[in-house]
């Protein structure tokens, strides 16, 4: 039985055994093309491998090159902002020496333009010396021809003196006097005629920047300025063309001292000094050419505003003489109508009262920049304002100029490349900005006529130049009293 058990088993074993066999063999089949994929995958990944360690060290060149790249991006970068710093820097440069070139072409024409007025008045010189020679040569004749007719009556009467002495000496005596006569039609010939002056005063109270204005037609900060009264003595300001820089010196009526170089120190020190002489200055006054007669301003401490009264009286003794062309008085726009200016412009008007028709005088609102329109003032109404007051204390045909000194010397001073503090800067930069956000110069606020507005308009129109600095000058309304001392000259 057992025997039986073992062959059902074997025979069972085969039947199982021929059964899987098909399903050994397909799996024995699968295994090895299993066998053969993992060995083609594992040298496919051997091979991916190496691929990616020859990415993996071509990645790390790149990534050393572009390090190599952002170091020398970065060089470029700092050397581009270098370059970036350089330009602005010929930029600025080359904007300051436009400035200059500007301000020397202004110089040469200006000079070209008066070298050809001194041609022209040389020529119109030598014709009439040429004149005045032949006209001479003729009343030498009739003067030589008088002596000898003198001469031959003299001794026609010598002969007969003993007979005719009473006759004689009549006739000497008319001979005589034709003679005196002679001599001073001669004298009177050989006369030069000297060369005229056309004098400015300047008046004001303290703080109304009498001074800066002097300096703003100067176009230099020469004169003292200060909120003192720093106008110690009378400053007597001469235009010399052919002057370089401007030199001063203190005389009186007895001594002169020798000149020195004119600068706000130099000047400080004279104004200091011990001698009661005015302080003479000499120098080009580039922004008004003259030609017919030289331009003199007095910078005066006023009849009542001296700390030495022989200044005040000499004020007094110029005004008095009434040789002066022309007088401008300086009020501070922020302080009208104060106690001081009443007092002064009475003093002024009694003064001139005399000659005030033929005398004109012209009126300036400085710091007229500084009316705040913000707080309902304004110009217009300050200027009419203005005008009443000064007619209730007798002043005619008044003219009235509103103007920023303080403007128009800054502008002048960078215009002329002359050096300026970090606080004239600072205030330069502010003026420049004020008078951009302006739609009118000052000068448009005068009360002088509109044909004259008009005609100022087109003068810095011929200018040709739209710089802020050009622009500010124009604001200032510096050039409208400049107009009105050239047409007083005889230039426009």
């Amino acid at each position: 039985m057992v025997k039986d058990k073992e062959s059902l088993m074997v025979s069972n074993a085969e039947k199982i055994l021929s059964f899987l066999s098909p399903s050994i063999s397909q799996l024995r089949n699968e295994y090895e093309k299993a066998l053969a994929l993992q060995s083609a995958t594992t040298h496919h990944l051997i091979k991916k491998k190496n691929e990616l360690a020859n990415v993996r060290k071509k990645n790390k060149l790149l990534t050393n090159r572009l390090e190599l790249l952002v170091s020398k991006y970065k060089n470029t970068k700092k050397i581009s902002l270098k370059i970036k710093s350089d330009y602005k820097e010929c930029l600025s440069i080359a904007q300051k020496n436009k400035i200059k070139l500007r301000s020397v072409i202004e110089s040469y024409n200006s000079l070209n333009k008066k070298l050809h007025k001194d041609q022209l008045d040389y020529s119109r010189a030598i014709e009439s010396k040429n004149k005045e020679l032949l006209l001479s040569l003729e009343e030498n004749k009739i003067i030589a021809s008088d002596l000898n007719d003198i001469l031959l009556s003299y001794a026609d009467l010598k002969e007969v003196e003993k007979k005719l002495r009473a006759e004689s000496d009549e006739k000497i005596n008319s001979l005589e006097e034709r003679l005196k006569k002679v001599r001073e039609r001669y004298g009177k010939i050989r006369d030069n005629n000297g060369l005229s002056y056309f004098e400015v005063i300047i008046l004001a109270t303290m703080s109304a920047g009498k001074s800066t204005l002097v300096n703003a037609l100067i176009g230099q900060e020469l004169l003292p300025t200060s909120n003192e009264a720093c106008t110690a003595r009378i400053f007597k300001i001469e235009n010399d063309d052919f002057q370089e820089g401007f030199i001063a010196s203190i005389s009186d009526n007895s001594k002169e001292r020798s000149w020195v170089e004119a600068f706000p120190e130099s000047l400080s020190q004279l104004n200091k000094c011990d001698d009661k002489g005015l302080i003479n200055i000499k120098g080009n006054i580039k922004s008004i050419e003259t030609t017919d007669a030289e331009l003199v301003i007095y910078d005066t401490p006023g009849p009542n505003n001296s700390q030495d009264k022989s200044h005040g009286e000499l004020t007094k003794k110029i005004l008095h003489d009434g040789n002066f062309g022309q007088v401008i008085y300086v009020m501070n726009a922020t302080q009208f109508g104060v106690e001081d200016d009443a007092k002064l412009l009475t003093s002024l008007f009694g003064l001139v009262e005399k000659d005030l028709k033929n005398k004109e005088i012209i009126f300036i609102l400085n710091k007229a920049d500084q009316v705040d329109g913000s707080v309902g003032e304004s110009l217009d109404d300050l200027v009419s304002s203005s005008e009443i007051y000064l007619s209730r204390l007798g002043f005619e045909s008044i003219k009235i100029f509103p103007i920023s000194a303080m403007a128009a010397l800054l502008s002048r001073k960078a215009l002329h490349n002359h050096k300026l503090t970090r606080k004239e800067r600072r205030t330069l930069d502010d003026l420049i900005d004020h008078a951009e956000d302006t739609s009118k110069s000052l000068y448009e606020y005068s009360n002088i006529s509109k044909q004259e507005i008009e005609y100022i308009k087109e003068c810095k129109l011929m200018n040709n130049d739209n710089s802020d600095l050009w622009g500010l000058l124009d604001y200032s309304g510096i050039t409208a009293v400049e107009f009105f001392l050239k047409r007083k000259l005889g230039i426009v």
